[in-house]
């Protein structure tokens, strides 16, 4: 109740569709991330889950993986040094803003990758750290799997291994680890492990091959969290395990790297929308609202629609709350029959004006919508304390008159 009195006071002053993250929330998720991978083990924040929560985890002391100028620029710049700037492909305008800006760890996922961060290293007058991303032969349990397919990630071991001679004359960068990236939503838990055991093999697999010693694993993600649906995830099954493994790697001089974006992030974020009207056609419910793609789930899978079983829940009791469940179709406002929201799903009557909410959205919730399509306006965000307002911020999209094509 305390949750639903908030929100729609939220919505009073901000608007609907509105988007909740608490970060309360985070740092109970960030005690239990810490918790498992233990304290020897360094930890980073993945912006593109929910680059707002970036500013907030830096300043508990996680380090922050971005992939792009905009996901730095959320940062704040006193932890910037703290970033690993990544991604499968970086024009030197990037490479050259990153080390600019102050960060000074690179991961590397191709042979001409690193040979244009070495060139603009070189003009930096710096040398900065690098991991290389290898793409391994074992393929893991993972919803997205990213590794021991053919893949535009990382570096193959062969590929390593006939260009080693060219890697290790790269003279202005510091060549310290491997990053492997196994897939997303890696489950069972106990996969998890078994991925960071492989990773380690790849990491004395590539010092063998490159003849030099490598002192960096980053496991990449993986930890596993609902999507806009109800449920939690305990990470204590593998904390044990994964606690010896780090201290193994440690006692070798070898330092562990995780990355974690949903796992951090999901259970934070909240959409609170509207229901616009309720209609019938040819023997089906279906429930309009001001939330669609452009809001939640837009590039979901290759339909780029939500193809999942979505959970919404009213915000508020009404009078007919005792009324029996009925399937309906919940869709957004767009013209178009791909915005869907949540297809037959099981719901008491609701009203014209009545509040709903989807949990668990707040990793790739916005930042994976279709926020430009049709020009629907964008869901304010807030970030909130203790049930008090931190941060409120709009994301603004505007056309504006360009004479030069680079700019």
């Amino acid at each position: 109740m305390d949750n639903a009195n908030l929100f729609r006071t939220l919505v009073a002053s901000y608007g609907s569709p509105l988007y909740v993250y608490n970060l309360d929330t985070v740092q109970l998720r960030l005690s239990e991330l810490r918790r498992t991978v233990t304290s020897k083990a360094k930890l980073f924040y993945s912006a593109k889950a929910n680059p707002l929560l970036a500013k907030e985890l830096s300043a508990e002391g996680v380090g922050v993986e971005v992939t792009s100028t905009a996901e730095l620029n959320a940062v704040s710049p006193d932890a910037r040094g703290h970033v690993l700037y990544g991604g499968p492909a970086q024009t030197p305008q990037e490479m050259r803003y990153a080390l600019e800006h102050g960060v000074r760890q690179f991961s590397v996922e191709s042979l001409s990758q690193l040979i244009l961060l070495d060139q603009q290293a070189e003009q930096s007058g710096l040398k900065p750290d690098v991991i290389i991303r290898v793409n391994p032969h074992i393929r893991a349990s993972a919803r997205l799997s990213m590794t021991g397919v053919a893949s535009q990630f990382g570096m193959d071991i062969e590929h390593i291994q006939s260009n080693r001679t060219t890697i290790k004359g790269l003279m202005h960068l510091r060549l310290i680890g491997v990053h492997t990236y196994l897939g997303t939503q890696i489950e069972p838990l106990q996969n998890i492990v078994e991925a960071c055991e492989t990773s380690l093999a790849v990491l004395d697999e590539v010092a063998q091959v490159l003849g030099c010693p490598l002192s960096v694993i980053n496991f990449g993600g993986g930890f596993p969290w609902p999507y806009a649906q109800k449920g939690e995830v305990c990470l204590g099954s593998i904390e044990q395990r994964i606690n010896e493994l780090v201290l193994r790697a440690s006692d070798r001089g070898i330092e562990c790297w995780f990355e974690s974006g949903r796992f951090l992030a999901a259970s934070s974020g909240t959409l609170i929308f509207r229901v616009l009207e309720n209609k019938s056609s040819k023997g089906r419910d279906f429930i309009l609202t001001d939330a669609g793609v452009h809001c939640l789930g837009g590039m979901s899978g290759l339909s780029r629609t939500l193809r999942q079983k979505v959970d919404i829940v009213p915000l508020q009791c009404t009078h007919v709350q005792h009324q029996t469940a009925h399937l309906a179709t919940v869709v957004g406002p767009l013209c178009t029959p791909l915005d869907i929201v949540a297809r037959d799903v099981s719901l008491r009557p609701v009203q014209e004006g009545e509040l709903l909410t989807i949990e668990n959205v707040g990793a790739y919730g916005l930042t994976a919508s279709l926020v430009a399509f049709l020009g629907k306006p964008i869901p304010v965000e807030v970030l909130i304390v203790k049930g008090k307002v931190k941060r409120t911020l709009a994301l603004k999209l505007v056309w504006e008159q360009c004479a030069d094509a680079r700019a």
